[in-house]
């Protein structure tokens, strides 16, 4: 899904990783990640901006980042 708009994920400084319960415990502890799936967007605050353990659409994500006062400002400068 991410990979349907690549531009997208660029433009707004999206960085995707991926952690599993095998290998990352310490990332899933620190998160209280209990669902064997979760998607988590992280601000650059480091806050979680958005939580679910379903898969989110790319208008959803675009939709909440968009909405976030440092993304307005960047929206704004941009000629």
């Amino acid at each position: 899904m991410l990979k349907a708009d690549v531009n997208g994920l660029n433009e707004r400084d999206i960085e995707v990783r991926y952690y599993y319960a095998n290998n990352d415990k310490a990332a899933f502890k620190a998160r209280k990640l209990t669902a064997p799936f979760t998607v988590i967007l992280v601000g650059k605050d480091g806050g979680d901006k958005l939580k679910s353990t379903l898969p989110v659409s790319l208008k959803k994500l675009f939709d909440t980042i968009d909405g976030m006062p440092m993304r307005k400002y960047e929206m704004q400068r941009k000629p």
